[in-house]
């Protein structure tokens, strides 16, 4: 079984075993433009990338743009915890902090034990997505999915209990009962495995990824820790060329 690869360069985590792709699918690229954010709670990189994720969304939300988180799997079978993976791990979040300025807590990695899976986490984020909506949660999911990210690398907490998610679920106004019960379904299982194959039909093959949807291509905007306004300056060249293009 091969072990999640991270490129310290490019910012950039990979789930086990996905050989490289384009993330561009053929066919007609006409009409509105709409923004995917590809991630997992636990991908490291897209902790790092978190404050400029954020200001995505607002700005596709200023200009009435779709934005969605689509989860991608990073790690959806156990990774072994070993002492070499807790030091690659503390190596990893330690430069990630450096680079970013994102505030990591190390206490997990001194667990002699913990369960490295990420589909628990992802499968959260599907169910609060379908849940009534709750005063502080918005409809792509980010707050949710940002709720995930900080109390697992700043508080150490486990994402694979379904009481880790009580607080956040009373935070956003979120009936918990109703989440725990959705989440044990097989039913939201089927629905995060859908969106791991979404992603991997697409071409996404790393984590944090920035898609631009138009019409039925899709294009990388950021394969990997990009900022803000970078990823923002690449959507408004999209929607200067849509508006020559329809002139």
């Amino acid at each position: 079984m091969k072990a999640i690869a991270c490129d310290p360069v490019a910012g950039v985590c990979s789930p086990a075993g996905l050989e490289p792709r384009s993330p561009v699918v053929s066919g007609d690229a006409t009409g509105l433009l709409a923004v995917y954010y590809v991630g997992d709670p636990m991908c490291s990189w897209c902790w790092g990338m978190s404050p400029a994720v954020r200001q995505i969304s607002a700005f596709c939300e200023a200009e009435g743009m779709a934005f969605s988180v689509v989860v991608g799997g990073l790690r959806v079978e156990p990774e072994p915890w070993t002492a070499q993976f807790r030091a690659f791990l503390r190596r990893e979040w330690e430069l990630i902090s450096r680079v970013t300025g994102q505030k990591f807590g190390y206490s997990l990695l001194d667990l002699a034990q913990f369960e490295y899976l990420t589909e628990p986490a992802c499968r959260a984020v599907v169910v609060a997505r379908e849940l009534p909506s709750g005063r502080l949660r918005d409809a792509s999911g980010l707050a949710f999915f940002s709720a995930i990210q900080e109390k697992f690398y700043v508080e150490g907490c486990d994402p694979k209990s379904a009481g880790f998610y009580r607080s956040i679920c009373e935070a956003m106004d979120l009936p918990f009962h109703e989440f725990e019960k959705k989440w044990h379904s097989r039913e939201a299982r089927q629905a995060t495995r859908a969106e791991f194959d979404w992603c991997q039909r697409v071409g996404v093959n790393g984590f944090p990824h920035v898609l631009l949807q138009q019409g039925a291509r899709y294009t990388s905007l950021a394969r990997g820790y990009a900022s803000d306004e970078s990823v923002i300056e690449r959507i408004r060249a999209h929607q200067h060329a849509g508006s020559h293009g329809t002139s």
